[in-house]
């Protein structure tokens, strides 16, 4: 089965770096030649072999660091962008991001730390499709941006059980899994 792991918080501001091709070659030696990376973004596609762990599998190709993995199959990647809200993408002033769990944290587990209340449909808007949370923000005025509740994502008691991709990430990871 194909599956895509997504490493939190790997290449970020020049911090827990990984060379994608040692990360490859990591995992050739563990048994999956077919692994392929999309550019330093953190992203692994690869076959699941039987009932392995693909994240302890990443992690273990990732050492010595040891980063969180969510995993998904690439049915529930190519249906979260196929269920993607209407809005999602169409403006390019925005930033568009989705929110994957990682583990067994759920959504709306994750949605209760977050002030929706403060949410200005305006200037940020969220939905939840199928335990991923599409989640775009004005960014062209930074004043809106830095006010948002997505600024804050770093203060919710849930923020390193989650990993970040933008929306062109996505689109990488789709036409990946087509090729």
């Amino acid at each position: 089965m194909k599956v895509v792991a997504l490493l939190r918080a790997i290449n970020v501001g020049g911090n827990n770096r990984i060379k994608m091709a040692d990360l490859r070659a990591n995992l050739t030696a563990l048994g999956h030649p077919e692994a392929q990376t999309i550019g330093a973004t953190g992203v692994v596609l690869l076959d699941q072999h039987d009932s392995e762990s693909i994240g302890a599998l990443v992690q273990a190709a990732c050492r010595p660091l040891e980063p969180e993995v969510a995993v998904l199959t690439m049915a529930q990647i190519t249906e979260a962008a196929a269920n993607a809200p209407t809005w999602w993408q169409t403006d390019a002033a925005w930033r568009h991001n989705l929110i994957f769990m990682i583990g067994e944290l759920q959504a709306t587990e994750f949605l209760e730390h977050v002030q929706m209340a403060r949410v200005d449909p305006v200037n940020e808007k969220i939905v939840i499709h199928d335990n991923v949370v599409f989640w775009s923000s004005a960014f062209e005025q930074r004043a809106h941006y830095y006010r948002s509740e997505y600024a804050k994502l770093l203060q919710n008691p849930y923020y390193k059980q989650i990993t970040i991709r933008n929306a062109n990430t996505l689109t990488k990871i789709v036409q990946k899994f087509r090729e």
